[in-house]
């Protein structure tokens, strides 16, 4: 839109902006490509070095640079710093100004700022050969002489491209490009897939031809409602409209508007944006908002309409009853969901008829009373000090949207939270037909709860390894060993501390249990040689790397040292140890540990 505000136009583009920024080396490895030049030749690694088309970080990385680059001048140059900043889309320059010098300076001025980071302003144009001026010849869009000027500006009498848009600097107008020619005729099926191809063709940023887009963009919108195939021809009523709509597109190639907004000389001194927006009916009754209800109440008569003085939405509608949705008018919402919900019975009750069994509203004493609206009468309504919506409560459907919404309300008050507290709060004005039912629906549907409601996703266990599933092997083939302690014994009058190994059969889940002297090389040697002197030599035996003992750091190295590992090596034992700061994967034997402990503070009183 500021393309559109100044006398003098300027337009460029950057030459080959991404491939211009270099990646740093420690983030190429993301950019690796495998290549080679002939099926029998082997496949070779590459890395690209400099920024490449498709990958999505791309755009955002050059936006920045680019703007990085113009803040740093921007002390120097700050009206083509800010241009740079503003009124850059992707690589295209797009701006006008309305003196030609200053225009001349700021082009020259963005052209030396995207110099000093290697970035080329190639393909300038103006509808003021002077605003070019200042500019070196090859960076012109076309060179081209003009008379009494002795340098080369770019050419103006071809159409230019400028974010889709057609823009002519010779007469400075914007022309438009539907895709369809005048001479290719209409085409001779219409069918879904062929609408559809020019109705997403037209490229409309301005919003000038928003009254054909829009009406082709609803009559695609119809005929999809229709529920025919993409190849199916479309009904002849249809195939008509389409005609004249494809004739305005025809029509459309032909249009050329100005550029600039303001075509007389008289000086700006503000500018303001005005939106007209279209409020048919048929948009907004398909809104979230509860729709305004499509109901014969032919009989009741027709009320005089009392606009409020707050207007949030105003309508164009032949109902017989205009409501709009303005939240003062509370009531008027209550009446409309009463009519929807209960037009029969409102009419029996508004001329005295009996209710049959079959209604709703047969067991609920229901009357109507001045303002129009249905309500309950009650069994306690000589009680004092209480209101009348509480002694005669209006009766509503707890299916309607309009009430649904009137839930979501007490239900947002109450935090969330309580059930039982937003339906006795709606029990102090309100009678709804299904309240427990609506209550609980709404709070199901209630996206804050959902997300309050919602669990971890928690993933699928991993597979049992080798060792766990070895069957047909002898028991403690398959070893996994832990340490837990330190536990307090006597020894003579002085009490010493002492180390329990715990041997598991991770096939079995069968224990035994070692005393350690101490957390040593040589201990765990010892305790190990009793253990296969006792249950047999085990072939593997897993354990984790010293987390879960008790003691420091250097001990638990030395007990998982060189020494043990050389050990196992020439007893024919396979030692495998898990990952570090992964206990999960020793649960087998942690679990049995807790056991192990738990059984012991029963037995001995000391442990």
């Amino acid at each position: 839109m500021r393309f559109r505000e100044g006398k003098i136009a300027l337009n460029a583009d950057i030459r080959e902006m991404f491939p211009q920024i270099k990646i740093i080396e420690r983030d190429r490895d993301a950019q690796r490509f495998l290549w080679r030049d002939t099926p029998n030749e082997p496949i070779r690694t590459f890395r690209m070095s400099s920024m490449i088309f498709g990958a999505a970080s791309s755009p955002f990385t050059a936006i920045y640079v680019k703007n990085k680059n113009a803040l740093e001048w921007q002390e120097t140059y700050p009206d083509a710093a800010r241009a740079i900043v503003y009124d850059h889309y992707m690589d295209d320059c797009i701006t006008s100004l309305d003196d030609v010098c200053d225009a001349a300076k700021l082009a020259a001025d963005i052209y030396t700022i995207h110099s000093r980071a290697g970035f080329e302003m190639r393909g300038w144009t103006s509808n003021d050969p002077l605003a070019l001026s200042l500019l070196p010849k090859e960076s012109l869009l076309e060179a081209t002489t003009i008379k009494d000027v002795d340098i080369d500006l770019g050419r103006l009498a071809t159409p230019v491209r400028t974010l889709g848009l057609i823009w002519q600097p010779a007469h400075d107008v914007i022309g438009f490009n539907t895709g369809v020619k005048k001479e290719a005729g209409l085409p001779d099926k219409f069918t879904k897939r062929e609408v559809l191809v020019h109705v997403m063709r037209i490229y409309d940023p301005l919003g000038i031809l928003a009254p054909i887009v829009v009406r082709g963009r609803i009559m695609f919108e119809d005929a999809w409602r229709k529920g025919l195939d993409w190849d199916q021809e479309l009904p002849q009523g249809d195939c008509a409209a389409w005609k004249l709509w494809y004739q305005d597109l025809i029509s459309i190639s032909s249009l050329r508007i100005p550029r600039r907004y303001n075509l007389s000389d008289l000086e700006v001194v503000n500018c303001e944006l005005h939106l007209f927006s279209d409020a048919r009916p048929d948009f907004l009754l398909s809104s979230d908002w509860p729709a305004e209800p499509r109901i014969d109440i032919s009989g009741l008569g027709r009320e005089e309409y009392k606009p409020s003085a707050l207007v949030h939405l105003i309508t164009e509608s032949d109902l017989p009853i205009p409501v709009s949705a303005n939240p003062n008018r509370f009531s008027s919402w209550m009446r409309m969901s009463q009519l929807d919900s209960f037009k029969e019975d409102f009419l029996r009750i508004k001329n005295r008829e009996p209710l049959p069994r079959s209604s709703r509203l047969f067991k609920l004493s229901p009357f109507v009373d001045e303002s129009d609206q249905l309500r309950m009468s009650s069994r306690i309504v000589a009680t004092t000090a209480v209101t009348e919506e509480l002694k005669r409560p209006l009766i509503l459907d707890g299916k309607h949207q309009a009430v649904r919404l009137l839930i979501a309300r007490y239900h947002e008050k109450a935090a969330h939270a309580n059930k039982a507290l937003v339906i006795n709060e709606l029990h102090q004005r309100f009678w709804i037909i299904g309240l427990r039912n609506a209550v609980r629906s709404v709070a199901l549907n209630c996206q804050l709860c959902k997300l309050r409601r919602s669990r971890t996703f928690q993933p699928p266990m991993g597979d049992l390894p080798e060792a766990r599933l070895a069957h047909h092997q002898r028991p403690f083939s398959y070893v996994g060993l832990d340490y837990f302690g330190p536990v307090h014994v006597t020894v003579g009058r002085r009490q010493e501390k002492r180390y329990v190994a715990l041997y598991t059969c991770l096939v079995i889940r069968a224990i035994h249990l070692e005393v350690v002297h101490s957390l040593t090389t040589d201990a765990a040697i010892m305790c190990l040689r009793r253990f296969a002197a006792r249950r047999g030599t085990p072939t593997e035996i897993w354990s984790d790397n010293g987390t879960a003992f008790v003691g420091t750091r250097r001990e638990l190295q030395a007990l998982y040292g060189d020494s043990v590992e050389d050990y196992a090596a020439n007893e024919s034992v396979n030692w495998r140890f898990i990952p570090p700061a992964a206990p999960f994967m020793g649960g087998a034997w942690e679990r049995l540990i807790r056991s192990v402990k738990n059984a012991l503070e029963v037995t001995l009183p000391l442990f």
